[in-house]
């Protein structure tokens, strides 16, 4: 039916090559990436059976995954934020519908190895004949982590799948990815990855770059080069294209099946764009590669591909477009082996250059004629400069296979990029290349650390380090603690690294850092400290939390009288669906004995930002605002919320959001004159320019201040959303001041002065990110004056083309020292990624000090002072669904003097915080540990400081908990041998604490080496008898003739290790 559409087929010539192979059922595509929808009529018939595995419960083949029939999901990601299927692996790697990324590997699978049932109807792939395997490492939000995505392609090299795609990258190489699939090509298995859509010529984009990856560019529809006004990525690194733009596909009808509706054909087709469409025609390719001849290597199946391919406008290989375009026929038909490659120096490595580099390499074809070796200064335009190649060797007309090619004297080179060419010349005229990017660096790099300290990671107390460096470096953090060394590895090759630790025990104590980056010449340099990290005393038990029936979504920061009957309202913007969003519809819902009843219904798609009374008539007036409108209503006698229009900028408000406009913040009277202003941020074009101060004259407002930004600007302060802003006298001089923070990561505080003019009092500059969010004012310290809170995190674009920075945001508490004289008081930097978060205060638990509650998705935060320089956290909530919420609410709703706390979460309500009086008071035993002491017992540990006794509470999982144990000591062990849940109860003088969170331990005896397999000479493969978490370090294990592994892979779902000798 959609036969015209299927043009990319004719392109590669996929029909002409489907005379010599359609492909065979025994090969098999495995696709990692959001999973596959096989319920789709053109792949239902293509997925891969695993002949030895049922769907019983049972891991009847014995390769460490139960009922893995079609594939398996590796996604684990218990930390993730949004609503979805992102924690614990398991057998099914079907999509996720919640996200809307959830289709990717529907159309990557489509592209492969469609087939239509039906000849009339549906689409056909590259390979209808081969089969699917669906290994999903990446969530319905587009995301993966690198060790799950590790875990699938280890999985499919130990299955043996025959080609895998990996539509997907990043700028940064990741060492365990790039180690797990060198392991998967060592195993037989061709590896395809999209070279990436970023627009960037010649920029290292990985897993394509790796060497042994078959890495596809994405050209235009008819082939003929990189597509007009794309975000193509070519350069270097590129070996082939294939069309990329308007490639007609299955698709995943992830809204119909959300809705539940019937599912209709024109759900299940449509064009995908992007190198994530190009690569899966050469995994298509290579899979009929494979079908012709199965004992083709992956090295083969790269040099068939590139060698066959039709060169684009007239050139047989150029820097652009490698080696041209992919002809499936032609290489169909000339499917012997052959080689190009070189193998040292490899893609990106560093060298010194002190001594004579060897250039190994391979240069093999039944048609070889001659080989010569190149380098050049730098890696761009190189087809459009003159004469830019040097040559080392050659020509030589004698083959070679992975034999020294050249010896390369670069002692006397600069420092910096070249790349080394190796061209192999046919009988024929046809030239096949290899090309690869090596760096001369002679110098250690340095190291400028950014944040090295104690935080907050996973719940947790721990290290946080931040290093920037002026090289592309690996990191590594060895932590030495209470008599213990851990050691934790960055995760990608970045001139920006970040690297976290975690104290599980909650003990606390010095510890001694050292942190070491490693350049790809193998200098380094590093950094020594002794830090102290808190011991763990949050309380679980100081909130009760409660989901209300108030349905999810952007609240009022505070709760106001609007009808004035003692009974405090919400005002919120109902999100618009399952993952927030605007809609038109603000709601207030009134608190009465009962709960929150539904109170009024305005309808407008604005987000609520503050209530006040500007002409103080006595009728409330609601601050709106977004995208570029600002509206002010005010209350009408006969309605609950204000709906009569006093203010109105909507000048912005067109197709593009563009022009001149007013963002609105506060309600406000910083000129204290007894009429109200609007505080908004001028926004013109893209950027914002100032703040302006509106103050209300009769029933309009006129401009009375224009505010500018003293700070410096590092980055562009562009405007994503509206930015916030707080008031108050922070330094006790009677004048008001207003805060407010930049894109840039900087505050600017603003004061009234006598004469009513309104002035810079304070700045402070960092290097961070959007300070501009999230503010809270509230006395922390219970002086008598208010402290405020501040924001700012990181950056995961840097507009000066940098790399990502490590995802850490720090709130800040600041006391007034002095007139206009501000000092940061504490600092608490968390570890995660940044979504929508808020803060605000308020004295939850009556000692007349401001708590501070951070919604810092997926957590709550409260903070409490004990005096003026003791702030901790008193408690931490990661409960499901997570705290992810724009705007806190803290209101006495039950006029018992104690504010409670009111937030959105990734679910379908607000949820409620009270304080729990007497758990405040008695808080639960800290666990330390609870672990197995073999097969027939358990081992917890714990602190309760102040404690009489500790009783110790046990019961099968799901089931209700019995008394086993009191003790006065601070551990016991529990003889039985069943898998427990286990929690704890302190008693003081007879009174008991609430119950600790529960501990799961299951009594095992100690993993031991059940089987072990050399796969090849650098590669140890281990079985164990029990699943080994987390994985150990590569230091912890010696490989003969190696020393310490390169890396340490997780395999067998847990109870398999791949040790892959040293890089």
């Amino acid at each position: 039916a959609f036969a015209d559409s299927l043009d990319h087929l004719s392109v590669i010539r996929a029909l002409e090559g489907w005379e010599e192979s359609a492909g065979t059922e025994s090969v098999r595509v495995g696709v990692v990436d959001t999973g596959i929808y096989f319920r789709h009529p053109d792949l239902a018939g293509q997925s891969w059976q695993n002949p030895d595995e049922t769907r019983n419960g049972t891991d009847d083949d014995g390769n460490g995954y139960v009922d893995d029939v079609v594939g398996y999901d590796f996604v684990d990601r218990p930390n993730a934020i949004p609503e979805g299927e992102y924690e614990d692996r398991d057998p099914d790697p079907s999509p996720d519908s919640l996200g809307f990324f959830s289709g990717h590997g529907t159309a990557v699978a489509g592209i492969i190895s469609a087939a239509a049932p039906d000849s009339e109807d549906g689409v056909v792939g590259v390979a209808p004949r081969t089969r699917l395997v669906a290994l999903r490492a990446f969530g319905a939000d587009g995301r993966g982590q690198t060790d799950d995505i590790a875990a699938a392609i280890v999985y499919g090299a130990q299955q043996g799948i025959d080609v895998l795609n990996l539509s997907f990258g990043r700028s940064r190489s990741a060492p365990l990815l790039k180690d797990a699939i060198e392991f998967a090509i060592r195993q037989g298995t061709v590896v395809v990855a999209s070279a990436g859509n970023a627009g960037a010529i010649d920029d290292p984009h990985y897993p394509s770059d790796y060497p042994s990856v078959v890495s596809v560019l994405w050209l235009a529809e008819d082939g003929e080069g990189v597509p007009d006004f794309s975000r193509s990525q070519h350069g270097i690194g590129v070996d082939l294209g294939a069309p990329g733009s308007n490639v007609f596909t299955t698709q995943y009808p992830r809204q119909r099946l959300l809705d539940d509706e019937p599912v209709r054909q024109k759900d299940l087709y449509g064009p995908s764009d992007g190198s994530s469409f190009s690569a899966p025609q050469a995994a298509g390719a290579a899979a009929l590669l494979r079908s012709v001849d199965p004992t083709l290597s992956p090295t083969a199946v790269q040099s068939i591909l590139t060698g066959t391919a039709a060169p684009i406008g007239g050139a047989p290989w150029n820097h652009t477009t490698g080696a041209g375009r992919l002809d499936v026929a032609r290489g169909l038909l000339r499917s012997y082996p052959a080689q190009t490659t070189l193998h040292a120096p490899a893609h990106n490595d560093g060298v010194q250059g002190t001594a004579p580099l060897p250039v190994v390499g391979t240069a093999l074809h039944p048609s070889f004629k001659e080989y010569a070796v190149y380098y050049a200064e730098g890696t761009r335009n190189l087809d459009s400069r003159s004469d830019p190649w040097v040559r080392i060797a050659g020509p030589s007309e004698t083959p070679a296979h992975r034999d020294t090619l050249a010896t390369w004297d670069a002692a006397s080179l600069d420092e910096g990029e070249y790349t080394l060419r190796l061209a192999t010349t046919l009988t024929d005229g046809q030239t096949i290349e290899d090309r690869r990017r090596v760096v001369i660096d002679r110098t250690p790099p340095a190291a400028e650390v950014e944040f090295l300290g104690a935080g907050r990671v996973d719940g947790a107390w721990g290290i946080l380090a931040d290093l920037a460096s002026d090289d592309t470096v690996q990191s590594d953090m060895e932590v030495q603690i209470r008599g213990e060394t851990a050691v934790r590895e960055g995760e990608f090759a970045s001139s920006r690294q970040g690297l976290t630790w975690t104290d599980e025990t909650g003990l606390g104590g010095e510890a001694s850092v050292k942190v070491t980056l490693t350049n790809r010449s193998g200098l380094q340099t590093s950094v020594d400290t002794v830090l102290s990290v808190p011991a763990d005393e949050s309380n679980p038990s100081f909130f009760r939390r409660e989901e209300t029936s108030v349905p999810g979504g952007t609240l009022l920061p505070r709760s106001s009288d609007f009808d004035a009957d003692g009974l405090p309202e919400i005002v919120l913007n109902q999100f618009a669906g399952r993952h927030g969003g605007l809609s038109d519809t603000l709601r207030a819902f009134e608190w009465t004995p009962s709960g929150f009843a539904p109170a009024d219904t305005l309808l407008a798609r604005l987000f609520p930002k503050d209530v006040g009374d500007t002409d103080r008539d006595g009728q409330k007036e609601l601050l709106m605002q977004v995208n570029g409108a600002t509206i002010l209503l005010e209350q009408r006698s006969s309605d609950l919320l204000p709906k009569e229009l006093v203010y109105a900028d909507t000048s912005a408000v067109t197709s593009s959001q563009e022009g001149p406009s007013l963002h609105g913040a506060r309600l406000t009277d910083l000129n204290a004159n007894g009429t109200g202003e609007i505080v908004g941020n001028w926004k013109s074009g893209s950027a914002r320019t100032e703040w302006r101060v509106l103050e209300r004259q009769g029933n309009s407002f006129q401009r009375i201040e224009r505010l500018d930004n003293p700070t410096a600007q590092d980055r562009s302060d562009t405007l994503r959303a509206a930015p916030n802003a707080a008031t108050g006298d922070f330094d006790g001089d009677g004048l008001q001041d207003l805060l407010v923070g930049d894109r840039d990561g900087n505050w600017i505080l603003y004061e009234a002065t006598p004469s009513g003019e309104v002035e810079v009092a304070w700045t402070h500059e960092t290097d961070r990110f959007a300070a501009d969010k999230r503010f809270a004012v509230g006395d922390v310290t219970g002086d008598g004056r208010p402290e405020f809170v501040t924001h700012n995190t990181y950056s995961p674009s840097p507009p000066d083309g940098g790399a990502p920075e490590p995802p850490i945001s720090f709130y800040h508490v600041w006391s007034a020292t002095g007139d206009d004289a501000y000092k940061r008081i504490y600092r608490l930097p968390v570890a995660g990624e940044r979504s929508r978060g808020a803060l605000t205060t308020a004295d939850f638990d009556d000692d007349d000090r401001d708590e501070i509650a951070i919604a810092h998705p997926p957590s709550l935060f409260v903070l409490g002072a004990s005096g003026p320089s003791s702030i901790q956290v008193l408690y931490q909530d990661r409960a499901d669904p997570a705290v992810r919420s724009r705007s806190l609410v803290a209101t006495d709703f039950s006029g018992n003097e104690c504010p409670s706390l009111l937030t959105a979460t990734t679910g379908e309500t607000l949820r409620r915080y009270t304080v729990d009086a007497s758990g405040v008071g008695r808080p639960p035993p800290r666990w330390v540990r609870a672990v197995p002491t073999g097969p027939s017992g358990s081992r917890l540990e714990w602190r309760a400081s102040g404690a009489d006794s500790v009783r110790v509470y046990a019961g099968p999982p799901d089931a209700a908990l019995d008394p086993v144990r009191t003790s006065t000591n601070s551990s016991v062990v529990i003889a039985d041998s069943s898998r427990l849940q286990f929690a704890l109860r302190a008693y003081v003088n007879g009174d008991s604490s609430a119950f600790s969170p529960e501990r799961l331990v299951r009594p095992h005896d100690s993993a031991t080496v059940a089987d072990v397999q050399y796969p090849d000479p650098s590669t140890v493969r281990l079985r164990f008898t029990e699943r080994i978490a987390p994985v150990p370090d590569a230091q912890g294990f010696e490989l003969t003739g190696y020393g310490a592994p390169g890396s340490v892979l997780r395999s067998n779902d847990g109870r398999g290790l791949v040790l892959v000798g040293a890089r």
